[in-house]
Order: structure tokens, then C-alpha cells, then sequence
């Protein structure tokens, strides 16, 4: 009964004493549910919201009808929160932010400055402070404040140093071209000695408030940032943060929550923890957060003198996007979708109803790429910012790399996962490893007799609706079947951004092993992306220098190599000739080199090589992951062969002109 009262009303029932009653006499069961349904409010917030009214200064109750009395009803939310928080401290006259530089880190794409700043006297915020490359002069950016989640590692969560996947959002908006600051929060990171009991703050949450609001005001005194043009966003702690920080922050323009909040009357960390913490929402209450939930108003939910619902409403008509997981155990989802409905009302009062935006993806406490990706288009969309903008030229790969298996429905899994990744990261194209979707016989299966066609031929068709939805190019690894008898191909099939196979190359040279399994192929594949010609090699072809001579013929700029160098045997000597044989023909053939493989251990990783046959990145071995790179035609590199390549391409093995000496033509005398 107590569930499906949950079900149909989205929230607890407000009597749980009335369950015993229900089990004690049945008759009155149905009467009392009627009651129950009636009490919970199902059809409240189609007006008669609490969000929708406000106090007079007679403490009236004052129906919310105007953007004027809106304005009222914020204040009056804005003084609720500070009632639990403490106040917000005065933003007038806050001296010179005095921003010191005490480390940088040139990547690709942008620069990183490990910075600290003042934000009050004696009071010094540190954070890393993302500063995209090759923007246009006299260009202004967009500017995001990215908030961690909670961890020791404070800022460099946000970096990709965090053990768990999705959280590196502050490189992300940084390879998307937005101007990026993230702080460490009190207590974690740089601040983890953080002294709470003798700072002149109620509690935690307003010295986070003071210090985002702080970083505002530091991207808005960069010269490369556009001030009418900022956002805030954060998962978990960063998550709610975001909010708080947005709600008294009007320059705000999007706010962005992912696993951040719920209802407090849903908020439950279990019994356990909650005798751990003295109470249901005793982690509000901790030095870091709020302390007068405990020390004032006695974890009571309905003493609290505010909830998320209003903290949300206070920021419209400013955009806010929500990731509110359905299997999200600290935030209730039940919460969420009613606090949804009280805030919705409040939108669509001020007719900003498209600014508000909420997705519940089949997840636990996190923030999965295909959300994180509707997300970072929410940004961009409301930040007026195009990431996709590039010069005839230019493009950026991601080259990826995962544990292929003979698993085709957990490769898809991958693939599906790392193109949203690499569409997250503005990428053009995602290349993959060979047999990346079907598996690699000999090593993954020892046979193709019942190798199910079936569902490789939909696990492709997939592949190829996704980057259709995501307009990007891929290059899948896979295996080709062929008619009757004849063995298969070991292939790459070309996905243009139109999800449709433009073309696909087959390996042309297999090995001893791989003869057992495939045909070989017959040709060369070359393709355009916005300028920059491209073509593709599998695994074995390394081992031949001819076909690289082709490929330069051809005028190709970027060669894909796709690779399973994996489950390697101890000593293997391929993790230490691959990538510098690729080397050698990236500098002899001047031209750009992406060398996936799989992860599966033991393995060596993807390698993105330039021109002058320099790595300019790679991955972890043995580690899935994506590696961004860009690439540019009109960058140059050292070509020590250039003057003469084309001579001995043509045949001429040698420069400059020989001469008829017979000194020269007698190889075996000395005078």
C-alpha cells in the first residue's frame, strides 16, 4: 500500500502512521486511501503551488500574478536559504582579485593555469583556469564554472583524475571552446585544511556561494571572455552548489545540476548512515555544508526554511538543465519529478518554459554521456556558442580505444558510449580499433562457424543511426561477410556524418593466422572531412612501406591505422615497435597518424602522431579511453626528406645529379 501511494502520487504519504491502521482494519482501507490521495496533493501544483505565492508586507498571502511579484517571491526565497546558510556576505567593495599563476600546462587545445585568487582579505581561492587556443582575435568567448564533486582531489576531478567515469567536465568545456574555472571547494583539494569553525561564514555552503560568485567575477576581467555570456554547472556536491550559487547569482545565464538534488523530504541515506550523521538529512548539516539544519531548526524537513523547489524557481527565467538519474540513491528521483512540477509552474508564469529543462537517463548517482552531450548543446544553445566551427582545414580525432571481445552487444555497448564521448569533445570523426564490433578471431574466438551475423548486421546498423543523430564520421572495425564459401574480410567501415557506409576498406595484407579466417583485400580508401584527406590501413599493413608510399602519392594528410595488438603474451616486443614504426612512416611520408588498438591487457594504447613523426598524445595502456586530437593542414613540421621525396617515390634513389667519373663507376680501387 505505502508503494503504491508513492506510484500514483509521487511523494510519501503524509500519514505513515496509517498504514498500521490500513493492516488493522481493512474495511476503512479504501476510504482512507481516498483520503490519503486527496491530502497528497496529486493535482497540486497545476496553480495552486506555494511557489506561486508570496507574503505581503502585512504577511499576507499574496497570489503571484506579475514578473514583479515574482520579484518579490525570489527575495523572499533568496532570504529563506540565508536563514539556514547564513548571510551573504556584502559584494561591494571586495578588494583587486590579484590572480597569481603557480603552474600552466599547454595541452592541444588549450591552456591550463593552476591559479589562486583573492577573494576576500585573507581569503585566497584556488583553481585551474582553462584558457582555449587558436581562438579568433578580437573573438569573447563563453565562460563556464565547473564544480566538482565531493573528493580529496577537490578541482582535478573536473580535470579526468577521477577514478570514476563522466566527471571531467572541465576539460570537456574546454575542448568545446569555453573559457573554464574550476575551484577547489572548502575542505577538498588545495582547501582540504580548510578551517571552518574560525572563518566568518554560518557554514560551508556560503563560503562555496561567495567564492563561485567570486569566479564569476574573475571571468568577467578576463579580456578573452564575453561577460553577458557565463554559466555555472556540477555533479553531486558541484551539483547542488551550482544551484545555490545560481540562485544569487543573476550573471548566471544556464545553470547545470547532474545528481545534485532532490526534495528534502526524499532524501534518505539510509539507516545506517543516518545514525552515523544523528539523522535522515544529518549530511546537510555537516561543517562543509550546513550546520544550522542541526544546531536551528533540528534536521526537520519541515522546519527547514527552504527547499530545492524554491531554490530552483529562484532561478528562472534563466535556464537550468537537470540530470536527475532514475537509480540515483542519494537524490530521489520521486523528489525531483515533484519538485519539477512546483518549478515548471513558476517557468511558464514567466514564459520561460523551454529554459527549463530535466532528464531522468537509467543511471545510478551520475552523468552518462548521451546527457552530459544534451547537456553541454543546452550550454551551447543558450550561451549562443557553435564548438563545431572550424576553418576549411581543420579537424579534430578521437581515437579510441576499449576491451574488444567476442562480446558483440558489450562492444557496441563501448562504441556507442565512446562516439557520444567523442561528440561531447566536438571530435569530427571517432576512429575504433580492428574488429572493434565483431570480435577478432583467432584471439577472441577460435572459430566463425556460429558467429551470429544477425547481430552484427543490427549492432552495425546502430552504430550507424547514432552518428547519423550526432552528425559525426566513424571508422569501425569489424568483419565483412562475403558470399557462400569465401572467407570474410577483415575491414573498416567508413560511417560518414549522414550515418550512411561511404566506403570500406579491407586489409590487404592478413598474416599466417589471419588467412585462416579472411580474404584478403585489393584497394586503397581515401576521403575528405572538411578539407583534409584522409585514408586507412589495418594492424599487419605496418609491416609494408608500400602502401604508405601510395597513400603519400595520393596527397593524404592523415592516415587511420586501426589495430589488435591485445592479449598479448609477457615479452611481447609489439607494445615497443609498433608506435615507432608508425613514427617512421608518419616522418618518411609527412603525414598525420591515429593508431587505435584494443585495451584488453596486455595491449599497448592509441597513439596520435604528427608529421615530423612526433607523438603529440596517447592514451593509458591497458585502459579504456578516447584521445582527442586536433589537426591542422597549414601547421608545418620538420620534413628532412621533402627536397627529394618525390624523386624517390618516381624511382630517382638519389639527389642531386650523379657524374660519369670512372673513379666513381671503379668501386675497387682506391686511386
Amino acid at each position: 500500500m505505502y508503494n503504491f501511494i508513492i506510484l500514483l502520487t509521487g511523494q510519501k504519504p503524509v500519514f505513515r502512521g496509517a498504514l498500521k491502521f490500513i493492516k488493522m482494519n481493512k474495511l476503512y482501507s479504501v476510504l482512507l486511501f481516498v483520503i490519503l490521495f486527496a491530502l497528497s496533493g496529486f493535482n497540486s501544483h497545476s496553480g495552486d503551488s506555494d511557489l506561486l505565492y508570496y507574503k505581503d508586507a502585512r504577511g499576507r498571502k499574496k497570489p503571484v500574478q506579475t514578473s514583479k511579484d515574482w520579484a518579490i517571491k525570489r527575495q523572499q526565497i533568496l532570504e529563506g536559504m540565508q536563514l539556514a546558510m547564513g548571510k551573504l556576505p556584502d559584494m561591494s567593495n571586495l578588494p583587486s582579485l590579484d590572480v597569481q599563476i603557480t603552474d600552466s600546462l599547454v595541452e592541444n587545445n588549450y591552456t591550463r593555469l593552476t591559479i589562486n585568487f583573492q577573494a576576500a582579505e585573507n581569503e585566497r581561492v584556488p583553481a585551474y583556469l582553462y584558457i582555449p587556443l587558436n581562438k579568433k582575435p578580437d573573438h569573447k568567448l563563453p565562460a563556464m564554472v565547473v564544480l566538482h564533486g565531493t573528493g580529496d582531489l577537490g578541482k582535478q576531478l573536473v580535470d579526468g583524475c577521477s577514478t570514476l567515469p563522466n566527471r571531467a567536465q572541465a576539460k570537456e568545456l574546454a575542448l568545446r571552446g569555453y573559457v573554464v574555472i574550476a575551484p577547489d571547494y572548502p575542505s577538498m583539494g588545495d582547501l582540504k585544511n580548510y578551517d571552518f569553525e574560525n572563518d566568518r561564514y554560518e557554514s560551508g555552503t556560503m563560503k562555496g556561494v561567495f567564492n563561485h560568485m567570486r569566479c564569476v567575477d574573475l571571468l568577467q576581467s578576463r579580456k578573452e571572455v564575453d561577460s553577458d555570456r557565463i554559466g555555472i554547472i556540477g555533479h553531486s556536491l558541484g551539483g547542488h552548489n551550482s544551484i545555490f550559487a545560481g540562485a544569487f547569482d543573476e550573471r548566471l545565464k544556464v545553470i547545470v545540476s547532474s545528481s545534485g538534488w532532490t526534495l528534502m523530504d526524499y532524501y534518505d541515506i539510509g539507516e545506517e548512515a543516518s545514525k552515523i550523521y544523528g539523522g535522515r538529512l544529518g549530511p546537510w548539516a555537516q561543517d562543509r555544508y550546513m550546520p544550522l539544519l542541526r544546531d536551528k531548526y533540528n534536521l526537520d524537513a519541515d522546519l527547514i526554511p527552504f527547499d530545492f523547489d524554491e531554490v530552483i524557481a529562484a532561478l528562472a527565467p534563466r535556464a537550468f538543465f537537470s540530470n536527475s538519474p532514475i537509480n540515483d540513491a542519494n537524490f530521489d528521483v520521486l523528489g525531483v519529478k515533484k519538485g519539477i512540477s512546483s518549478v515548471s509552474a513558476v517557468y511558464e508564469l514567466l514564459k520561460a518554459g523551454e529554459k527549463l529543462q530535466i532528464r531522468y537517463p537509467d543511471s545510478g548517482h551520475d552523468f552518462p554521456p548521451e546527457t552530459r552531450l544534451e547537456a553541454y548543446q543546452f550550454i551551447d544553445k543558450v550561451l549562443d556558442h557553435n564548438p563545431d566551427e572550424k576553418e576549411i582545414g581543420q579537424i579534430r580525432i578521437a581515437s579510441c580505444q576499449f576491451p574488444v571481445s567476442a562480446n558483440i552487444k558489450t562492444n557496441l555497448k563501448w562504441i556507442e558510449e565512446q562516439i557520444t564521448e567523442a561528440k561531447i569533445n566536438k571530435a569530427d570523426i571517432a576512429h575504433f580499433p580492428e574488429c572493434a564490433l565483431s570480435g577478432y578471431p583467432g584471439s577472441d574466438m577460435n572459430s566463425l562457424d556460429n558467429f551470429n551475423w544477425d547481430e552484427l548486421f543490427s549492432a552495425t546498423d546502430s552504430i550507424t543511426a547514432l552518428a547519423k543523430k550526432l552528425k559525426i564520421w566513424v571508422i569501425l572495425g569489424s568483419i565483412h561477410r562475403l558470399s557462400g564459401e569465401n572467407k570474410p574480410h577483415n575491414s573498416l567501415y567508413l560511417i560518414d556524418s549522414e550515418g550512411k557506409i561511404a566506403d570500406r576498406y579491407d586489409k590487404r595484407f592478413c598474416t599466417g593466422g589471419d588467412l585462416k579466417y579472411f580474404s584478403p583485400g585489393d584497394h586503397f580508401v581515401t576521403f575528405d572531412i572538411n578539407g583534409v584527406k584522409c585514408g586507412l590501413l589495418i594492424c599487419y599493413d605496418i609491416r609494408f612501406p608500400e602502401l604508405y608510399r601510395q597513400y603519400r602519392k595520393s596527397d593524404t594528410d592523415l592516415l587511420f591505422q586501426s589495430f589488435y595488438n591485445a592479449r598479448q603474451k609477457e615479452g611481447s616486443i609489439h607494445p615497443i615497435i609498433m608506435h615507432i614504426t608508425a613514427q617512421a612512416r608518419a616522418a618518411t611520408n609527412y603525414f598525420y597518424m591515429s593508431l587505435t588498438n584494443s585495451s584488453a591487457a596486455e595491449s599497448w594504447p592509441c597513439y596520435f602522431i604528427t608529421p615530423d613523426g612526433l607523438i603529440q598524445n596517447k592514451l593509458q595502456a591497458n585502459e579504456p579511453g578516447v584521445l582527442i586530437s586536433d589537426l591542422n593542414t597549414e601547421s608545418r613540421y620538420y620534413d628532412a626528406s621533402n627536397p627529394y621525396r618525390l624523386d624517390a617515390i618516381n624511382g630517382k634513389l638519389n639527389s642531386g645529379e650523379c657524374i660519369n667519373d670512372p673513379k666513381s663507376t671503379d668501386r675497387k680501387r682506391l686511386h
